[in-house]
């Protein structure tokens, strides 16, 4: 992924380059940030209670430069969290600029949503300040996204239609930057390699419906109150009642019985069709969504000790929403609860969890985990520290990984 980015980067000269080639060069840029930050968080070694490696506190992973010679590549140790996200707040710089007119606003109409624009670049930029727990800055890049994009929030039609249920860019105006799979693409005719095939609970093909299932916690699904919509995205437990049961994607399909409590109806099928990959797994998922800089603003404010993004989130969410959470403690947790119902299966949260130090509980009376997944940490959960494969090593001689996360729990 990176390589491909950095190729993109060292093929055009930015000094000579036309607006359209700056405008390929923006989106790389935005790419190459992407790709370190989540590649940064993930294997940033944090402080925890079960492994132990003071050296390698705050430490990230090499920054992979285009153009790197080989013998440099052969010695590259990993940078500082600090390091890392100058190198990212330096690319999103100049994909902003690239992609700005001398009035800072929009110069490139994207092609669709696969191409990240201004309000990307921006949107990259709150999550890199978020990470860098500079929150006022977090809030101000998250504004612009939001400014740069003209998006309007998710609501409950479009994210519970059994045919485009969070399988269409095109079927709302919230996604900022997505994924787009086509019937040609080789993950879609594998029938298995795609992101539906793990994701969607009704489909015939892949491997969601040989199980184990996509579930949402038990005690996590629990606290969503009935008057909030997103409580519908998952299978209701008997003697729960919501407004509105599962609603199969087609008439031919069997019905919600295979389907176990809990399990995840969020991710429908491409076209509402179960049966086969395509058109099944014909479909589009989010990298971005408004939603997620609505919810950094809400953090934002609740570092200030204010509840005022939060209620303004929620107001698209639940019309009975009261936000009884007070302090700075409590409102970042009650932003955090948000964040695990809006982003479930979207890939936002780890970061969350990690940023926070926040534990897991997966162990408890009424659990719905298997019994081989029931761990409980206390504070961060060494697994989050991810560990740097050995290969890597073996290649880059600079490099230490973190230490092995097994059996410490």
């Amino acid at each position: 992924f990176l390589l491909t980015a950095n190729s993109v980067v060292s093929a055009v000269n930015e000094a000579s380059a036309s607006d359209v080639q700056k405008q390929y060069l923006g989106m790389a840029l935005c790419y190459r940030a992407m790709i370190n930050l989540d590649m940064g968080r993930m294997y940033e070694f944090k402080k925890n209670t079960y492994t132990s490696a003071p050296e390698l506190e705050g430490m990230t992973i090499p920054i992979i430069r285009e153009n790197m010679t080989e013998s440099e590549a052969r010695n590259n140790a990993r940078v500082s969290k600090e390091a890392l996200i100058e190198y990212i707040l330096g690319d999103l710089a100049k994909a902003i600029d690239f992609f700005s007119d001398e009035e800072g606003k929009s110069s490139f109409d994207r092609m669709n949503k696969t191409q990240p624009d201004l309000s990307v670049a921006y949107g990259l930029q709150a999550r890199a300040y978020l990470w860098a727990e500079e929150y006022d800055k977090a809030r101000t890049a998250a504004e612009n996204a939001l400014a740069a994009g003209n998006y309007s929030p998710l609501n409950e039609a479009q994210a519970t239609d059994p045919t485009t249920g969070f399988n269409s860019a095109s079927s709302n105006n919230s996604w900022m930057w997505c994924s787009s799979l086509v019937k040609e693409d080789y993950v879609v005719k594998s029938s298995l390699l795609n992101f539906i095939s793990w994701m969607s609970s009704e489909t015939v093909f892949g491997y969601a419906p040989a199980g184990p299932y996509r579930m949402i916690d038990a005690r996590l699904y629990s606290r969503i109150p009935a008057s909030d919509w997103r409580k519908k995205m998952w299978k209701a437990p008997e003697g729960v009642t919501v407004d509105q049961k599962f609603v199969p994607a087609t008439a031919s399909y069997a019905g919600p019985d295979n389907i176990p409590e809990y399990g995840a109806i969020k991710f429908r099928p491409g076209s509402g069709n179960p049966d086969a990959a395509d058109p099944g797994a014909v479909c589009d998922y989010p990298f971005m969504r408004m939603e997620e800089m609505m919810l950094i603003i809400a953090e934002a404010d609740a570092r200030k000790g204010s509840s005022a993004g939060l209620v303004a989130f929620m107001a698209n969410r639940n019309p009975d929403y009261v936000c009884t959470a007070s302090g700075v403690d409590a409102l970042v947790d009650e932003v955090f609860f948000q964040k695990r119902v809006e982003f479930w299966g979207e890939g936002i949260n780890f970061f969350d969890y990690k940023r926070l130090g926040k534990g897991v509980t997966r162990g408890y009376v009424g659990t719905n985990h298997y019994e081989d997944a029931r761990l409980n940490s206390v504070g961060l959960a060494p697994w989050m520290n991810f560990c740097i494969v050995r290969t890597e090593h073996n290649a880059n001689e600079a490099v230490v990984s973190n230490p092995d996360p097994s059996d410490k729990i």
